[in-house]
């Protein structure tokens, strides 16, 4: 199951550059296109995103090893080795758990000049399905996720809509949502979206979305969670003012988060590229943050 376009893959044992294929990613991030994340997103780039869920369902179905003191519920080790290489000491791959990811995500421009995250910023990296490991975080592992995107296939499959349909697929996911909910007008699938998943979680989830990146016509989703009694949990308030207390006060700071996502000796990054970010990393970006 190899991805249009791709080259084929190199099986291996080690990959000291990083520079070839594996069967192991790719395949995975195949199956996650023709499993349950194919269908709804909240932009382009998120079709080459959801598909890492995949991998870090089936990591926490499986890995009853990765649970420990440091990550009780294995999910951030899951997220880890959901993107970007299957993890291991010889792969070029970040180190990425949920909490540095925030913190990445909370230096660039996008994040401090309040600008949804773009499609180049949510495909193919950890970044652009963090938050579906955040509201597993929140609701206690990823069943909820799971019984979420079974539901949207089968919803989808219902109403007999398909791939290549429309502009790019974005036909499938408004007409869709906002038949279910015809408040809101074809324009407003990401509200729609919004709302499902919140219904689901049982909380307002806008919150956290928007901290991912994920911008909203807020005036009318309120009134909605509001009329279906759905409000922001205290752990979703905690959950977000700790990323704020994360964020690095000074460039050796930022630099120290970099080097414990990008080890040097062991990924092979050129780190060349977040050292200038960090050295950039001031008072007036802080403030922000």
């Amino acid at each position: 199951m190899i991805g249009w376009g791709s080259d084929s893959p190199v099986p291996h044992e080690h990959d000291p550059e990083g520079t070839e294929v594996t069967y192991d990613i790719v395949t995975w991030h195949e199956f996650g296109h023709q499993a349950m994340h194919r269908y709804g997103f909240y932009n382009g780039g998120e079709k080459e995103a959801l598909p890492h869920m995949s991998y870090f369902s089936a990591r926490l179905a499986l890995e009853e090893g990765d649970k420990s003191l440091v990550d009780p519920t294995g999910i951030d080790t899951a997220f880890m080795f959901s993107c970007c290489k299957i993890q291991n000491p010889y792969t070029y791959a970040p180190r990425y758990t949920i909490d540095r990811q925030a913190i990445e995500w909370m230096t660039r421009d996008n994040f401090r000049n309040g600008l949804p995250m773009s499609s180049e910023e949510t495909m193919y990296q950890h970044r652009g399905h963090a938050k579906y490991a955040d509201i597993a975080r929140l609701t206690g592992g990823i069943g909820y996720f799971d019984e979420f995107m079974i539901e949207e296939h089968e919803r989808w499959e219902a109403e007999g809509l398909g791939e290549g349909l429309g502009n790019g697929g974005d036909y499938w996911w408004r007409v869709s949502d906002t038949t279910w909910f015809p408040e809101f007008s074809d324009d407003r699938a990401a509200e729609v979206r919004t709302l499902r998943f919140s219904i689901k979680a049982g909380e307002d989830l806008t919150p956290l979305l928007t901290f991912w990146g994920v911008h909203h016509d807020y005036t009318l989703l309120k009134q909605m969670m509001t009329a279906r009694n759905l409000f922001p949990s205290q752990e979703q308030k905690d959950l977000l003012l700790k990323y704020k207390s994360l964020i690095p006060q000074d460039s050796s700071s930022l630099e120290a988060i970099f080097r414990e996502i990008w080890v040097p000796d062991i990924t092979r990054k050129n780190f060349a590229e977040w050292q200038v970010i960090a050295d950039a990393w001031d008072q007036t970006k802080v403030e922000q943050a």
